[in-house]
């Protein structure tokens, strides 16, 4: 079994266990243990061995259970902007229990396509990214366009074009971000801190990274509603609607924008959609369209991606990584990363089959060194890839040379 998705309910006496609850013996901790280890249990057993990976999606088991991997929140109470805000502020602070891959139901109502196309962006700039209906897909439940008012739509293409190019969108966002994920899991399994930061994480000594008031409307404002993703990404997803009416009275269009603050931390940081350049601290004003994905990369940051192309988008996170995109950003006269790989399937990098692509650039007024290189294999490891540099926020190049040669660029 590649794959265990367990629903038990979570709970010390839930699932008809008949235990004293004051055990604080949660049933659904030891359901996750017994999928994760079956293949070794196996072959321990038996001698039925398997080198595969085990892995296990289901509901909080209690403190611990982030050794077994995929979290979710359960069924979300009710399709409203004040339950997708909350949502923002518990994927940010789940890592404070261990569990930094949360994630929760992504779907929306049928007659509010601008609400559907936030909550799949906040899933995108989530640990783990899904789909899933509550069930409300079968029986009688006849989804938009038939019917607009209570049905549950989970189909990011069942929606109108435009809507569907904003999903679109925002799910080839987190494809390419593949090699940035994967990464931070790499730092998660050795360090215990997740890919999903909460901001006082990284700046405890700032009094906005924190919750102003234990009463507030959690994820609706900007001290519960943002948080890192991995250390080069400020994450702040929308939670609220425009509030419009299109005049038009045409459901398919999306109208206006939608009022928000972001707090910026200390330092210089580039607005992900526009490109302009903001210093912290600073708390922003602004007005974002349906298509925006509020995000902030730290100056001198590199983002590393993989390029996503029509009709080869789907299940990429498998595929090696035969072409890296790095984005240099600016604000720095020196930078570099780190991206983590292996074959993504078996125990084999606990044995040290793994590799690490480093790249490095120093930047002057006039000129930029890039330079990568891998150390460390593994078995389907490329035995060569190409790389492409993007400046972000520069003027194009006069020449370009590799390796000692003029090359050409576009």
């Amino acid at each position: 079994m590649d794959f265990w998705w367990i629903d038990w309910q979570q709970g010390e006496s839930g699932g008809g266990t008949g235990q004293d609850p004051r055990l604080k013996m949660n049933p659904t901790i030891w359901t996750d243990k017994m999928r994760v280890t079956d293949s070794k249990r196996r072959c321990i057993q038996n001698g039925k061995c398997t080198n595969k990976r085990g892995v296990v999606h289901a509901r909080w088991g209690g403190l611990g259970n982030h050794r077994y991997q995929h979290g979710f929140s359960g069924d979300v109470a009710g399709l409203l902007w004040s339950n997708l805000a909350y949502q923002t502020y518990f994927t940010a602070t789940a890592v404070n229990v261990g569990w930094g891959y949360w994630s929760h139901d992504i779907e929306g109502p049928g007659m509010d396509h601008e609400m559907f196309v936030r909550w799949i962006q906040l899933g995108c700039m989530s640990g783990i990214m899904r789909s899933h209906d509550r069930g409300m897909s079968a029986g009688g439940c006849k989804q938009w366009p038939t019917e607009t008012t209570d049905c549950s739509n989970v189909r990011p293409y069942n929606v109108p074009l435009v809507y569907e190019d904003m999903n679109r969108e925002a799910l080839v966002w987190r494809t390419r971000m593949v090699p940035y994920i994967y990464t931070y899991t790499k730092q998660a399994f050795e360090t215990g801190v997740g890919l999903i930061r909460p901001m006082y994480y990284h700046y405890p000594e700032e009094d906005m990274a924190y919750p102003a008031s234990m009463d507030m409307n959690l994820g609706q404002e900007p001290t519960t509603r943002q948080y890192m993703f991995g250390e080069s990404i400020l994450a702040a997803p929308v939670t609220a609607s425009a509030g419009c009416t299109n005049t038009r009275d045409v459901l398919e269009e999306p109208c206006g924008l939608t009022s928000q603050k972001v707090w910026l931390p200390p330092g210089t940081w580039v607005e992900h959609h526009t490109g302009s350049v903001y210093t912290g601290p600073t708390t922003l004003d602004k007005k974002f369209a349906n298509w925006d994905m509020p995000m902030y990369i730290k100056a001198g940051a590199i983002i590393t991606t993989i390029p996503v192309r029509t009709g080869h988008s789907v299940g990429r996170a498998a595929d090696p990584y035969y072409v890296l995109e790095f984005s240099v950003y600016p604000g720095a006269s020196t930078g570099n990363t780190r991206v983590y790989e292996d074959d993504g399937q078996t125990f084999d990098y606990l044995q040290g089959k793994s590799a690490w692509v480093n790249a490095l650039y120093t930047r002057t007024a006039t000129s930029l060194m890039f330079s990568v290189n891998t150390t460390g294999t593994f078995n389907g490891q490329p035995s060569q890839r190409a790389a492409v540099l993007r400046i972000v926020n520069s003027m194009p190049p006069t020449s370009v040379t590799v390796g000692g040669k003029a090359y050409a660029f576009s």
